[in-house]
């Protein structure tokens, strides 16, 4: 085979990318204690909130902590089911226990072991049966040949051979190579059958180096690419003099481009972290950025920001600034993009990702390493009572309408006699304010422009809306000049978002036509978010569509809209899931109620949804919504609110903020309140 043919099927039988696991991944170099110590209880709950935050992808090696972050991962994942999750590992350093003199460790409080360099045929073998025994997993996804930079002959010669016989006798499911440097991983991609290369810190917003020949190579020949040390060992996290680019102090130039990156994301109020971590995944030959966390609060914050909209105009605006095509003259603002964003100076922001050669940081500095479940630790993080977000809460899904104004021909006036009437701001405002409901979040229920001109003037007239949900018409075209002209409007600034009624489209695959996709591009590229309003059989097609665009933020409405009288979960549960795997999506605990048996629902009815929710998302990913006045065929405000407590009850206090206020208002952009 050439190095310009295409992947065959006989290349291996896995691949990340079409697994729909591992669009972002869980670097495990901490958990071995790099660079600090980091105790069994909070390697645990790291794991826990990063499986409670939806990740299922971990790479991990023989190196991290010697053998240490391996069997932490391996005891973590022990009880949970093999199918769910996908593990790398890698083989190029044995563990030796001969009482040989160690090379200076960067790994605090490891074991007594040696590595020893093995990229023979026997020495893969034996740190794979190593590997397979530290974990105790029956098999590893895919495996990696970690660091070949001075062992290229070797690695080329013995060690991938051996991982092809692996492969094909089923040992393995994928091979690949992992390290630094682009010029060994192109020669693999063009001489070898490998399945996935991962790169470290040559595919980021500074350096885009892997871009140019890497990364069309590994589309040609349908390679996988894993993106770690998105934050070239830490200066992009926090880009102020003395910050580290690949694991040095930055030199000068350097140092000033990153600033200007910074200056420009806090123009467009984006963190600079955030666009760091989603640079990767707007190149469709990459299936995953690798992120290292120590701690659950790091989790939880780089789950945040893996959420953050960035703008097309902005990443315009840090293309031009990396090609050297943008002005050199200092940016407003630049002085101030030398603080860290708010909050994560505070946090000690670590951003380890999982893979590569490791030197350079210290503890409490971000740094790099190229590449829950409920319950286990719910009493420590229970211990504060409950609270809402310090902003108050956000009702993030209600509507509003005058029949007289604006028919709503979906409502049977027999049927649905409750709501065949008219509903106003006046209505809502005391029965929200009653439950601690400061902003709202008000959502188009027609497909009318007009209609979203009313709902954006009544947002520009009252306070109560945060943000408003309208409608545009994605399959017509003229989406961009459409977005452009109501955010001209009264009240255009609290356009948050887009919605279409998916869920009435006889096309099940209506989100993946051609013309539609232009649509959500240019929702994307106006730095809005994309409400999906689908129906259980319409999530296979939201899952491509979500996975097909990085770029956007999309929120789910009503959790997809399961048969809950009916007590259908399994083919839900299966597609929510998979939708889940997609970092760029969140989902709305709302109309769960009118799902359900309108007479004789309870609160355990819902339960069942709204677990499978909070463990495929994660609190972080979830929001309120009270789907009022819809709610009224079932419930009446304040018991749709008191019901969401309920089933939140056993989240931590931030959890419960999160799900009650802070994620709409990350996720829509809305003010304090």
């Amino acid at each position: 085979m050439t190095g310009g043919e295409a992947r065959t099927a006989s290349r291996g039988g896995w691949r990340l990318r079409s697994s729909g696991i591992g669009r972002v991944g869980f670097g495990a170099a901490a958990l071995g204690g790099l660079y600090a110590e980091v105790s069994d209880e909070e390697a645990e709950r790291t794991l826990e909130t990063a499986w409670r935050c939806g990740l299922r992808y971990f790479d991990v090696a023989p190196h991290y902590g010697a053998g240490r972050a391996e069997r932490r991962l391996g005891a973590f994942l022990s009880d949970l089911p093999r199918h769910e999750f996908a593990v790398s590992t890698k083989v190029g350093r044995l563990l030796v226990a001969d009482g040989g003199a160690r090379e200076t460790s960067m790994f605090a409080g490891e074991p007594a072991l040696r590595r020893v360099r093995d990229y023979s045929a026997t020495g893969v073998r034996r740190s794979l049966t190593e590997s397979l025994e530290r974990t105790g997993l029956d098999r590893f996804d895919l495996v990696l040949i970690h660091d070949p930079d001075d062992f290229a002959r070797d690695a080329l010669d013995h060690a991938y051979p051996e991982l092809e016989r692996l492969r094909s006798e089923g040992v393995v499911r994928a091979i690949g190579v992992g390290m630094n440097h682009t010029p060994l991983l192109s020669r693999f991609v063009s001489e070898t059958d490998i399945d996935a290369v991962l790169v470290a810190g040559r595919y980021s917003l500074l350096d885009r180096t892997a871009g140019t020949d890497l990364l069309p190579a590994c589309a040609r020949r349908g390679v996988d690419v894993i993106v770690g040390g998105v934050f070239n060992s830490g200066i992009l996290a926090d880009p102020r003099p003395g910050a580290t680019f690949d694991y040095a102090p930055a030199p000068e130039p350097v140092l000033r481009r990153a600033r200007r990156l910074a200056a420009a994301c806090r123009r467009w109020d984006v963190p600079l972290v955030a666009a760091a971590l989603r640079f990767p995944l707007r190149d469709p030959a990459v299936s995953s950025v690798l992120v290292g966390m120590r701690s659950a609060r790091e989790v939880r914050e780089n789950v945040d920001l893996l959420a953050t909209p960035v703008p097309a105009g902005l990443w315009a605006e840090l293309d031009a600034i990396a090609s050297g095509e943008a002005a050199e003259a200092p940016g407003p603002g630049e002085e101030a993009a030398a603080r860290p964003w708010p909050g994560l100076g505070e946090a000690r922001h670590t951003v380890l990702g999982s893979g590569t050669t490791e030197a350079g940081a210290r503890p409490g500095e971000p740094v790099v390493d190229g590449p829950g479940r409920g319950g286990r630790h719910g009493e420590a993080e229970r211990a504060a009572p409950p609270a809402d977000p310090p902003a108050g809460r956000v009702d993030a899904h209600h509507h509003v309408w005058r029949l007289g104004d604006r028919p709503q021909p979906w409502i049977d006036p027999v049927g649905m006699a409750a709501i065949h009437r008219d509903f106003t701001l006046g209505d809502l405002r005391p029965v929200a304010e009653a439950r601690g409901v400061t902003a709202t979040v008000l959502v188009q229920t027609v497909p009318d422009p007009g209609e979203t001109e009313e709902l954006l003037a009544l947002a520009d007239s009252d306070d109560l809306v945060a943000g408003v949900v309208g409608w545009v018409d994605l399959a017509g075209g003229g989406v961009a000049d459409e977005l452009e002209r109501l955010r001209g409007l009264p009240g255009g600034r609290r356009l948050v978002g887009v919605r279409h009624g998916v869920q009435d489209e006889v096309d099940e695959r209506w989100l993946c036509r051609p013309e539609v996709r232009r649509g959500l591009r240019a929702v994307a590229d106006a730095g809005l978010v994309f409400d999906l309003l689908t129906l259980p059989r319409q999530l296979p097609a939201a899952v491509e569509t979500v996975s097909a665009s990085p770029d956007l933020t999309f929120v789910l409405d009503h959790l997809s809209k399961p048969a809950i009288a009916r007590g259908a979960v399994r083919d839900w549960e299966s597609d929510l899931r998979r939708l889940a795997r997609s970092p760029n999506v969140c989902c709305k605990l709302s109309g769960l109620v009118t799902e359900a048996d309108h007479e004789r629902w309870s609160v355990e009815d819902l339960r069942p949804y709204v677990t499978v929710a909070l463990d495929a998302f994660g609190p972080h990913r979830v929001l309120f919504g009270s789907d009022w006045p819809v709610c009224l065929l079932a419930a009446e405000y304040g018991t749709v609110v008191a019901t969401a407590e309920e089933l939140t009850r056993e989240l931590g206090a931030a959890e419960r903020a999160a799900v009650f206020g802070g994620t709409a208002r990350r996720v829509y952009g809305l003010g304090a309140g």
